[in-house]
């Protein structure tokens, strides 16, 4: 069953940063229908480090990049630092089937726009806070849109779960890490647009 927020849900939740303009916004919260698209607002000024601080008042988090996210993906696609501005993506749990196996240099190559680490993370905390679901269960979401500058040539992946290296730790949303050439079929991006 598809999940569908609209403007009363991400008016009532507070989200970080500044004043986010909706009445720019296009209209959501329509109907279901297969192909619909959940909106991720970004207002002016938005941090990594502001939205990983409201990502753990409302659910674990663990980072392999530690708590500077700013400091390190520096390199991204879109960023909310110049203007407020959304994007649309389509309403799965799951990362984009049509995506998997497919390495961020591949993706790239193809033109595909994906999605960013900051976008990915807000839409985790909409989500959550929204439904009480957590995205990416079975996948990763592979933040094609933004790129490490720590010099390894790394791409940053978002799921839930317990981590494979400490399956002791209790389940918790991961910020992991992977090469550029990395592709597995659990491994994918989440095609964006920007509205």
């Amino acid at each position: 069953m598809m999940m569908l927020y609209g403007l009363n849900d991400l008016l009532s939740l507070n989200l970080p940063g500044r004043q986010f303009d909706f009445a720019k916004l296009p209209t959501i919260g329509r109907d279901v229908e297969d192909g619909d698209k959940w909106l991720i607002p970004l207002a002016t000024g938005l941090t990594l480090n502001e939205t990983l601080a409201y990502c753990r008042t409302i659910f674990p988090i663990e980072s392999d990049w530690g708590d500077d996210l700013d400091g390190s993906f520096q390199d991204n696609d879109r960023s909310p630092l110049a203007g407020q501005y959304s994007v649309e993506v389509f309403a799965n749990i799951e990362a984009d089937e049509n995506f998997a196996g497919m390495s961020y240099d591949r993706i790239i190559a193809s033109t595909i726009s994906g999605i960013t680490l900051l976008e990915r993370l807000m839409l985790g905390a909409i989500i959550y806070r929204v439904f009480g679901q957590h995205l990416d269960i079975d996948t990763m979401t592979l933040c094609t849109g933004s790129r490490a500058i720590r010099g390894d040539d790394t791409i940053p992946a978002v799921h839930f779960g317990v981590d494979p290296e400490f399956p002791q730790m209790s389940p918790c949303v991961h910020i992991d890490h992977f090469s550029r050439g990395a592709a597995f079929n659990y491994l994918r991006t989440r095609e964006v647009r920007v509205v």
